[in-house]
């Protein structure tokens, strides 16, 4: 956890010269702020000897990245025609303020009766509003993305990237982690928490590139001052004084967006600048044939480094970019003259174009260079392309491309896992190709450096492919003791839970959620466990665990009340059912517990209503359809 404030740090980490008035570091090489005692102080304490680059930097797109959502953060435009429709799973959403609060309400109409509405109140506006605005809502400090984003380069709402073509997650798509930690500053989180939050920043401050500053501070109060224009004041890390591996690091931490795999006992919240990024995770990104126009949006670190621009010269992304700026106020003319650094106008290297055709281009380097090109992942969004090249011509563009590998941008050396992890996340987080699923069992039937991370990836693997008995059968040569991946916990105990080894599957939920105390889905399948074991007391705890983290967990909510129902309490668990349906009138096991409720109470007119609703969202619904032509007999 992150305390922000001012904590006397311990003498052996530095020593201070008072004749000289300088900082005496124990090696002069070592950043005092990268020893894990250092804390963060918020970019209030830099304000008041930085006042000028502060202000501009609040200004940027990192320094507006986060924040309330308010109308003076929103860049949305709303009016009473705004409307967004999800033809396949039938649902309207319609964004409004009610007096300053950001509000989305979901409904469905019935000809043009309403006959289903749910409204989130949106805490929080993620994204600066250069490109988008995306929406996030809070329940009880776990955090939720609304399914809704607005683009600002069209001035147009649709669906969140990812949230379209039937993909929609409604309001139960986590922020978690590591979305978390590049899009914001550092936040606090509790033990075992994925999206569960204590504290939420608001905005990516200074600290993130210079690292924690409490050394820093104490040290400038207390009127200790380094000439830096002749030496490194080691108390912060200045990116421009580091190497030029270590200091693009520091970019590529964030803006080399791709498949990140951290390696062994490293968190999204371990990496402070000037430390070896390779040291803490790989990151992986996709590799296509042809052109090479197809790209991430947040990969602006990695377009950087394939252009010859890069490789024949020592530039960085700070040999262009002023991250104290905003490029919206920087002028085209800064940035042709970077590009005239290396290619002067008096040269052979001049442009090729006449006057006239440059004069189209307003004379600016980096449209014809860096295009304006969509990305993959997000839509509606155009953004400059930090390939620095001639352009391929309209039929090298028109050559399909097609995805040929994933690249590890960070390690020169690739561990045989961690590859293969990197295959795995990329078929669920982007697509589900199962030739991912081949490469990926090809590099862990390889050598690995990390034992762990490989036992990870095949249990993984397996779960992926329903192979439920080979993570079975490994448990028998694995002790449950060792495996301290939450996740991987997990998925062997569901993958023995589809076997219908209850007792066997409980052991391996049980430390999933003993990892992971705050990640309800964990908590919910563990429940489910002790239920099918008929410990419904240890499950009814369990569930009322959750409901009380959240009480708008939906399968939390059914389970609980089929707790009741098995406990006798039918008029509870109808209570819990109806709860639930109220958050999604399309949940299946919610809405199959209704008919059992009435089955149970012998109500043949009502059992027969409610699974026609089953009926009408799954047709082949193999127990809805036996149950009906089986009324009369029940």
């Amino acid at each position: 956890m992150l305390i922000y404030g001012f904590l006397l740090l311990a003498i052996s980490l530095f020593v201070v010269c008072r004749s000289s008035n300088t900082i005496v570091n124990q090696d002069n090489t070592t950043y005092l702020n990268h020893n894990d005692t250092v804390n963060y102080v918020g970019s209030e304490s830099c304000r008041g000897c930085h006042t000028e680059i502060y202000e501009s930097f609040m200004h940027t797109g990192m320094g507006e990245s986060f924040g309330l959502a308010n109308p003076e953060k929103s860049a949305s435009i709303i009016n009473q025609h705004t409307l967004i429709f999800d033809s396949i799973n039938n649902y309207y959403y319609q964004p409004f303020w009610q007096d300053d609060s950001l509000m989305v309400k979901e409904f469905r109409l019935d000809d043009r009766d309403t006959i289903y509405q749910r409204t989130e109140h949106i805490k929080y506006i993620i994204g600066s509003g250069h490109h988008t605005n995306s929406h996030i809502f809070e329940q009880n400090g776990y955090l939720y993305q609304a399914p809704i984003t607005f683009y600002t380069q069209k001035k147009i709402w649709d669906f969140a990237p990812g949230f379209s073509g039937g993909f929609s997650t409604r309001f139960d798509r986590l922020i978690g982690t590591e979305c978390m930690n590049c899009h914001n500053s550092f936040c606090e989180q509790p033990t075992g928490s994925e999206n569960k939050y204590d504290w939420v920043a608001k905005g990516i401050s200074c600290e993130r590139c210079h690292g924690p500053g409490e050394v820093h501070v104490k040290l400038k109060t207390a009127g200790e001052i380094v000439d830096t224009a002749t030496q490194i004041d080691y108390s912060i890390v200045n990116p421009a004084k580091l190497d030029r591996a270590t200091q693009m690091q520091v970019c590529q931490r964030c803006h080399v967006q791709g498949i990140a795999v951290l390696k062994d006992d490293q968190s999204f919240y371990d990496f402070k600048p000037g430390q070896d990024l390779e040291e803490l995770m790989d990151v992986f990104i996709p590799r296509y044939s042809g052109a090479n126009t197809k790209f991430i949006m947040a990969s602006q670190a990695d377009r950087l480094m394939q252009s010859a621009c890069y490789q024949n010269a020592e530039m960085t992304c700070i040999s262009c970019h002023n991250p104290h700026i905003s490029t919206r106020v920087t002028s085209i003319d800064y940035f042709n003259q970077k590009c005239q650094n290396c290619h002067p106008s008096n040269t052979k290297k001049d442009c090729i174009l006449n006057v006239d055709e440059r004069s189209h281009n307003n004379n600016n380097c980096s449209a014809c260079h860096m295009p304006e090109s969509p990305s993959i992942d997000i839509p509606h969004v155009t953004v400059t392309d930090h390939l620095i090249r001639v352009q391929p011509n309209e039929a090298e563009k028109k050559v399909p491309a097609e995805f040929t590998y994933l690249k590890n941008v960070i390690s020169k050396d690739t561990d045989h896992a961690m590859q293969a992890l990197g295959y795995l996340s990329f078929y669920e987080k982007f697509t589900p190709n199962a030739s991912l699923l081949d490469s990926a069992a090809y590099y862990l039937s390889k050598k690995s450096s990390y034992p762990n991370k490989k036992t990870e990836g095949i249990v993984w693997l397996n779960f992926i492919r329903q192979n439920y008995d080979a993570n079975y059968q490994l448990t028998q040569k694995t002790d449950t003791a060792s495996i301290k991946d939450a996740w991987t916990c997990y998925r062997i105990g569901a993958s023995i839970d589809a076997l219908e080894k209850y007792d066997r599957s409980l052991p391996y939920l049980k430390k999933s959620v003993d990892l992971e105390t705050f990640n309800l889905d964990f908590q919910n399948k563990y429940g489910a466990a002790l239920m099918k074991l008929n410990q419904y007391k240890a499950a009814k705890n369990v569930f009322e665990f959750i409901i009380s983290e959240n009480n708008q967990h939906i399968s939390g909510l059914t389970n609980l009340g089929f707790v009741y129902l098995n406990m006798g309490n039918v008029e509870k668990a109808e209570q819990f059912y109806d709860k639930a349906l109220t958050f999604n009138p399309d949940y299946l096991p919610a809405l199959m517990n209704k008919v059992g409720i009435y089955i149970v109470k012998k109500d043949k007119i009502n059992s027969k209503i409610w699974v026609q609703k089953v009926l009408a969202i799954q047709p082949d619904h193999i127990q809805a359809n036996y149950i009906l032509n089986n009324l009369n007999t029940l």
